[in-house]
């Protein structure tokens, strides 16, 4: 799941989120935490927050600050900065819209699938890895499978029957 934190700071009251065998500490801040299976995601939104593992295996916590983008996959911790205009559009969502920009069909996919009971599944590598700039609706699964039919040229088969095969 995806949640956004709007926190006002109180060192009396800390706030803590454990996810994905991580602690997020927060030091007066926004930010959104992601987590999936074996995927952990932290954006910093607007003030500074801290990430560490409550089971010791990180020595040094990490100091976010705005634009940082922390992702834990496989044990490994990457940190991306991200604009704020990039930032905004991630956050869509918050607003009842999925923006992607050169987002590969299989992520946009991914992302309509968080918000649908019907599982639309991409065939082959070639189509998921096709490109899609555009503007949905979180409940546009239907608006987006009819652009890809008439702008990608791909055959969408039997999403109304609740699974979309893309191809």
């Amino acid at each position: 799941g995806e949640v956004f934190f709007r926190i006002r700071h109180d060192p009396s009251r800390v706030f803590v989120v454990l996810a994905g065998g991580h602690r997020v500490t927060d030091l007066g801040t926004e930010f959104v935490v992601r987590s999936e299976p074996n995927h952990l995601e932290v954006t910093l939104i607007a003030g500074s927050a801290s990430l560490d593992a409550p089971d010791g295996r990180m020595q040094t916590p990490i100091l976010l600050t705005p634009g940082d983008d922390l992702t834990v996959a496989n044990n490994l911790i990457t940190t991306t900065k991200k604009s704020s205009h990039r930032l905004s559009e991630e956050l869509g969502w918050r607003r009842g819209m999925l923006i992607f920009e050169n987002t590969p069909l299989s992520q946009v996919v991914a992302e309509f699938n968080r918000y649908e009971t019907r599982r639309i599944v991409v065939a082959d590598r070639h189509t998921a890895a096709i490109p899609l700039s555009a503007s949905f609706p979180t409940d546009g699964a239907e608006s987006f499978l009819e652009l890809a039919k008439a702008m990608l040229g791909i055959k969408v088969d039997g999403f109304a029957a609740g699974r979309a095969q893309a191809r």
